[in-house]
């Protein structure tokens, strides 16, 4: 293990069914996700833009949900839900932190936000 998982497992913690995953923004891809998480590489190429350089469009996919894209801060994080799901994704700098569980888009963009801001302040 290499320590990403302790990132992971914390981003989810008190997120009621979460799960959560860190890739790299570049040819590295998948640092560590939570068990079932699975995006391919395209799929995560996909999200680093959607965070990057949000489209029009107002849904996004994670983990085979569809999410409502309720709000967006181009360049760092994007937010949404999906019934009784919330999800959120924020670029740090060389990493994308995605994270979904059962409770509110804000309680889950807070985690995200956290750790996501934590990895820049570290270079990554």
């Amino acid at each position: 293990m290499s320590g990403w998982d302790a990132y992971v497992n914390a981003m989810v913690s008190g997120i009621p069914e979460g799960a959560a995953a860190i890739y790299g923004t570049g040819p590295v891809g998948l640092w560590f996700q939570s068990p079932g998480f699975g995006l391919t590489a395209d799929q995560v190429n996909k999200r680093v833009s959607l965070v990057k350089d949000p489209p029009s469009d107002s849904a996004f996919h994670v983990a085979d949900k569809r999410f409502i894209k309720l709000q967006c801060e181009p360049g760092f994080i994007v937010r949404g839900k999906s019934g009784e799901y919330g999800a959120a994704a924020a670029v740090s700098g060389k990493a994308i932190l995605i994270c979904f569980g059962k409770t509110t888009p804000q309680a889950v963009s807070v985690s995200v936000e956290k750790y996501a801001n934590d990895l820049k302040s570290k270079g990554f």
